[in-house]
């Protein structure tokens, strides 16, 4: 892989939504006040809400496929001001350093996943509850995409600060965050199942390095999910705990180490990713001097 190939030297050009004078997170917030907007606008004396109503997510959702398109829609619907405030809220506070770190592209693709996999786990869930005689439910706002870029934010720097009722390290803000949401804290009314599969969503996409937008083969995240399930099954010891034998396998953690110290600095790696860098950095140098002994 060319130095130019990796995430922190790519550019957007001959982007639209996505263009690099644009920022994605500002693009959702404004198409989400649009939406509101419009939901205000085209209401219905007699039929509170009915354009709204009509981009929630629901059992029908899955069952009638000319519904499909609710499976996302919902999170561009809001029930009132303050839920479309405390969602674009989060979105704009956490969203920006993610896009930055991610990319425009990458992190467009990551918020528009996780509110189709809440989605459709929401709509699925309710045709089994409709199944077995229970009332089912229909479901809106981006509250799942927010959870799964706020937790993927605190997933990237566990030990930035942050403000929630009193300062604390991010890592114990995602631990109160998942806790609240299985212990169903808040309203009665709000969806604890949705933002719980973004906040999964959300780990399983930093735990596994998953790029959405990366072209296969290359770093791709079967590779790194098939590197994790070797190292998970292996009980040996060595100097770098998730690489082996294989040299693409180390490139592929070695860039991602690369892009997190260009994003991040050089105090947001862990010691296992020093190890890493290090390892990697061994191997690079090796490979140029088996070259220069050949030319």
């Amino acid at each position: 892989m060319g130095i130019h190939d990796r995430d922190y030297y790519r550019g957007d050009e001959g982007e639209s939504f996505v263009s690099s004078n644009r920022s994605v997170v500002t693009g959702l917030i404004v198409l989400n006040g649009l939406f509101f907007l419009a939901g205000l606008v085209l209401e219905d004396t007699g039929r509170p809400n009915w354009f709204q109503h009509g981009m929630r997510v629901s059992s029908q959702s899955i069952t009638n496929p000319v519904q499909i398109w609710q499976l996302v829609s919902y999170g561009f619907a809001h029930a009132d001001l303050l839920h479309l405030a405390l969602n674009m809220f989060t979105l704009w506070i956490f969203g920006r350093e993610l896009e930055d770190r991610y990319g425009k592209r990458e992190f467009l693709a990551f918020y528009l996943v996780s509110l189709l996999v809440g989605g459709l786990w929401f709509a699925l869930e309710q045709v089994v509850l409709i199944r077995y005689g229970f009332t089912g439910r229909d479901a809106l706002g981006a509250s799942g995409a927010c959870a799964a870029t706020l937790l993927l934010f605190i997933l990237n720097h566990p030990q930035r600060t942050l403000i929630f009722i009193v300062p604390m390290p991010a890592w114990v803000l995602g631990i109160v965050v998942v806790a609240m949401n299985l212990l169903g804290f808040g309203a009665r009314q709000t969806a604890f199942d949705i933002h719980l599969c973004g906040l999964a969503f959300s780990a399983v996409y930093f735990w596994l390095g998953i790029r959405l937008t990366r072209r296969m083969p290359g770093g791709s995240w079967l590779a790194n999910l098939r590197r994790k399930w070797r190292t998970s099954r292996s009980r040996l010891k060595v100097h770098a705990p998730a690489l082996d034998d294989d040299d693409s396998d180390l490139e592929i953690e070695g860039d991602r180490v690369l892009a997190k110290l260009n994003a991040s600095g050089d105090s947001s790696l862990t010691d296992r990713e020093r190890r890493v860098l290090e390892e990697y950095s061994r191997r690079t140098r090796e490979k140029l001097r088996r070259r220069s002994g050949r030319d």
